[in-house]
């Protein structure tokens, strides 16, 4: 049996951008939570990876705003409908791993929210 591994989680507004950098540093994975702008700070901590040398890979995981009219749509429709919002799902998410195949860093984006996973590799 292994010993299950914790994540920190930190807080965007009570840490300063020194510090967040500090973190991508020590190659930790960890949770950074009430992020105001995920895209911009996405952005930043994947340009900080990899200056690093470290292949970033993003994916995003928010909820859009027609996600739940998606689904409804998808149960009401024949069911040709439902497939093909599955099929396009289904797409997305491949094509964000077939991006960089084999990343250093996972970032993953919620809605205010990410979760930095580094692989054993990094």
């Amino acid at each position: 049996m292994r010993d299950m591994d914790f994540k920190r989680t930190y807080f965007q507004n009570r840490i300063a951008e020194e510090e967040l950098w500090q973190l991508l540093g020590q190659r930790t994975s960890f949770f950074l939570e009430n992020v105001a702008n995920v895209e911009m700070t996405t952005a930043g901590c994947a340009d900080r990876l990899r200056t690093q040398g470290l292949i970033c890979q993003i994916r995003d995981n928010r909820r859009r705003p027609y996600a739940e009219a998606k689904e409804m749509a998808a149960i009401s429709f024949p069911l040709i409908f439902g497939v093909f919002f599955f099929v396009k799902e289904l797409w997305r998410s491949v094509k964000q791993r077939l991006d960089n195949p084999n990343p250093h860093v996972i970032i993953i984006q919620t809605l205010h929210a990410l979760d930095v996973r580094f692989r054993q590799r990094a």
